[in-house]
């Protein structure tokens, strides 16, 4: 398992036992879904026993600062959070978040644009080939459409 250490600074006074130490880090998220996993701390020098890390198993209060802007969810009901989504290292799996599809008519042996809107919670990349598929009935042939 992958662990990160962090050093209290050998200048400096230490940690007060009555004042809580806070320090953030960025990691990149997996592409596969995982649910959280038990992530543990200890220390050495001043030794302290692995224990659990607590999680955030609430919903959130507000989306707006978890859905930041640019966020495939940002500022849109379409995201729905369950408690426990918040919990250190949950993943989603990649997933379509918006998939219409309509069309412009109806009527038989007629030209007929079908449009489809599309939104993933994850960067589609130019490797990315997406199929739409069970077009039965129609007179059409198998093909590419770059985006």
């Amino acid at each position: 398992s992958l662990s990160l250490f962090v050093s209290v600074c050998p200048m400096g006074p230490g940690l007060s036992p009555a004042s809580p130490a806070s320090f953030s880090f960025v990691v990149t998220n997996p592409v596969v879904a995982q649910n959280s996993p038990a992530i543990m701390i200890e220390s050495r020098g001043v030794p302290i026993s692995a224990t659990l890390l607590d999680k955030e198993m609430t919903l959130p209060g507000n989306v707006a600062t978890i859905n930041p802007p640019g966020d495939p969810c940002s500022g849109d009901a379409i995201c729905a959070f369950v408690p426990g989504d918040l919990a250190a290292l949950k993943v989603h799996a990649p997933m379509f978040l918006q998939r219409d599809v309509e069309q412009s008519t109806m009527y038989p042996y007629t030209a007929n644009v079908i449009s489809v809107t599309l939104r993933a919670n994850i960067p589609l990349t130019p490797q990315t080939l997406i199929t739409i598929s069970n077009l039965d009935g129609t007179t059409t042939n198998t093909g590419f459409l770059a985006l």
